[in-house]
């Protein structure tokens, strides 16, 4: 379709379309010799959710790209099907009055079983050797997708799909109910959804190195690197996890999966300058109410902001003896990074100095009678934190200040973790110990045993990690 820029300016871009509206459409027609594979003969359509032509015109070369790799892998694949074979071939059923496969009511399964005998029988009767189109032409070839999956389940052919295989790997996932894994589970439905979209929900055995690949090249180009990976990993876990509780003689398609350039388009975090955290400290110090308390813990605890949105008040410890501290532990409202991959490098107890100590003990002295948590207007009507708004609200209020990094973007809350390690680096703090305040995986699997390093090197360090920042 031409877009008019202007009176004598104007692009096209290929396989789309507008309403009056403005909002654009992708379209694509499907290949008359795979029509056959589809329910409908409709064209492939997308809402790109946009009137702008450049945006448009990223987000088609996208759609392209990946219909025309799932194309590849259906010429490829003569049993490939776009969409879900059992759940097609089970509303075929329904709808002819078949609820139960395994127990079908005798007068539907014979009205099922006549219509698919007439289809064969005129199959039969328009080829040119009907005898051997009636006795050995494949069922495909005379019914559709979902009436030859109908058969399957009928004669106890039950199939095992990647759809049954996400199910089984969330039901059986350890940490399934506890917090976190509602928002892991979302994401791994979403990462799974796209990889049915792309090459379609098949019998387990029947994918093939080829598709994974074919969704790595779907994702890369629109994602940076290491969001790639993070795509990935939770469709090889999928897979793995069906091999593990089926035993299926699954290939191991998702192996060294290589992801080219990774890392090397990585955004670098800049750390704020020491003018910045004064500044900061002293704007939290004059506002003294919650959102600066929590900017307050984040600015010298090196810590993730839904870590601080979730602490509990009974975590908070700035009266302790001879260290006060913040202990961060998963609860009912949130979880740690790592906690649903088994990782116990985010549980720790950290020291309190400077103003994560001023705003600890701000949130115990104002804290209301039975109040559990530190930042209640961030509990969810779900009873989970939403760290999203959190975030969000700090940032708005960073903007407000006119925090600015040395590259001259807006500072976020997560900028201070990484000016933290920073600190500590320059306090000659070892690794060890970096890795032990931030909650960062570490080295050896020897040092997630005992009690952790003792809260008064811990706080040593960081005590000397202030006094860095200021030279």
């Amino acid at each position: 379709m031409r877009f008019y820029l202007s009176p004598i300016l104007c692009v096209t871009v290929r396989h789309s379309y507008t309403l009056k509206s403005g909002a654009i459409y992708w379209q694509r027609k499907k290949p008359k010799h795979l029509m056959h594979r589809y329910t409908n003969s409709a064209p492939l359509k997308q809402n790109l959710h946009t009137s702008d032509p450049a945006v448009a015109a990223k987000k088609i070369a996208q759609l392209d790209a990946a219909v025309e790799a799932q194309w590849r892998l259906m010429e490829a694949d003569p049993d490939f099907v776009p969409t879900s074979v059992r759940h097609r071939g089970a509303a075929a059923l329904k709808a002819c009055g078949i609820l139960d496969p395994r127990a079908p009511c005798p007068d539907a399964l014979d009205a099922f079983i006549a219509r698919l005998q007439d289809k064969r029988g005129a199959y039969a009767e328009a080829h040119h050797d009907p005898e051997w189109a009636y006795y050995d032409a494949p069922s495909s070839a005379y019914l559709a997708p979902e009436e030859v999956a109908a058969v399957k389940l009928l004669n106890g052919r039950d199939l095992f799909l990647f759809s049954d295989a996400i199910e089984v790997y969330l039901t059986e996932h350890q940490n399934a109910g506890g917090p976190g894994f509602a928002k892991m589970s979302q994401f791994t439905r979403t990462c799974c959804e796209n990889f049915m979209k792309l090459v379609g929900d098949r019998e387990l055995t029947a994918y093939t190195r080829d598709d994974a690949k074919a969704y790595r090249d779907s994702l890369m180009g629109r994602l940076k690197t290491e969001s790639v990976k993070r795509n990935m990993t939770p469709v090889a876990a999928v897979f793995r996890r069906a091999h593990m509780e089926k035993s299926l003689p699954l290939p191991t398609i998702w192996e060294e999966v290589t992801i080219p350039g990774f890392g090397k388009d990585r955004t670098p975090r800049v750390s704020a300058a020491q003018a910045d955290i004064d500044r900061l400290r002293a704007a939290c110090y004059a506002a003294d109410d919650d959102i600066r308390w929590l900017v307050g813990l984040q600015v010298d605890l090196c810590t993730r902001i839904s870590e601080v949105a979730g602490l509990r008040v009974e975590d908070l410890r700035p009266d302790a003896s001879p260290v006060p501290y913040v202990e961060f532990a998963p609860n009912a409202a949130r979880s740690l990074k790592g906690e649903t991959r088994g990782s116990i490098a985010s549980r720790r107890r950290v020291p309190l100095v400077g103003a994560a100590l001023w705003a600890a003990q701000r949130i115990r002295d104002t804290a209301a009678p039975g109040q559990q948590y530190a930042f209640p207007r961030y509990l969810g009507k779900d009873g989970t934190i939403k760290g999203g708004s959190a975030s969000a609200a700090v940032a708005k209020w960073m903007r407000s200040i006119g925090l600015v990094g040395a590259d001259g973007k807006t500072l976020t809350s997560h900028n201070f973790r990484h000016t933290m390690r920073d600190r500590l680096r320059n306090a000659n703090a070892p690794r060890w110990v970096q890795d032990e305040v931030g909650g960062w995986a570490r080295a050896s699997v020897g040092a997630g045993y005992g009690e952790g390093t003792a809260l008064k090197q811990l706080h040593g360090f960081m005590v000397a990690a202030l006094d860095a920042a200021k030279a």
